[in-house]
């Protein structure tokens, strides 16, 4: 993912994203975005909520290691039916996103956050294909890439932009 914000709006810094970030399972690419990630003008001053997203290779195996990590992260009927029932729910419904508001993590300074995860196959289509313009439509707007998740969804992105200005 390209990161298209300007220093001065940032509100968190490298290093609280990969504090952040290095309390959940590994990902292909994260990314943190909205009002608490980035100056906006139009953001409630107290308390914003820090938005971020992991791009996984395996759904299945990234959810399973994340409720070992956090189950109370998860509603209880996800929790009971386990990881393959929820990386399937995610994987077939929807934008292909599987999202968790309002939680907190361990020694996380942020007030308020929520995550979603995606399957890096599906970051992919929806790029290029615009298949739920779930991350299409938020690659319009700016973007923070986290730490070492700094990969590039290249070529996907630039398909997507000649698209958006074609």
């Amino acid at each position: 993912l390209e990161e298209n914000a300007p220093m001065s709006d940032r509100l968190v810094s490298d290093l609280e994203l990969r504090d952040l970030a290095g309390a959940f399972p590994d990902s292909w690419a994260a990314f943190a975005y909205g009002s608490g990630a980035l100056a906006q003008a139009t953001a409630p001053k107290e308390s914003p909520v820090l938005d971020l997203l992991f791009l996984c290779e395996d759904s299945a195996l990234w959810h399973a290691q994340n409720l070992r990590a956090h189950p109370e992260h998860y509603a209880s009927l996800p929790k009971l039916l386990g990881a393959e029932h929820v990386a399937w729910a995610q994987e077939t419904f929807g934008a292909k996103l599987w999202f968790h508001p309002n939680v907190r993590v361990r020694g996380g300074a942020h007030q308020a956050l929520k995550y979603g995860v995606m399957s890096r196959a599906a970051a992919l289509r929806d790029l290029t294909d615009w298949e739920s313009l779930y991350l299409a439509g938020r690659m319009q707007k700016p973007v923070l890439r986290i730490g070492e998740r700094r990969r590039s969804l290249a070529p996907g992105t630039a398909e997507h932009f000649h698209k958006s200005v074609a």
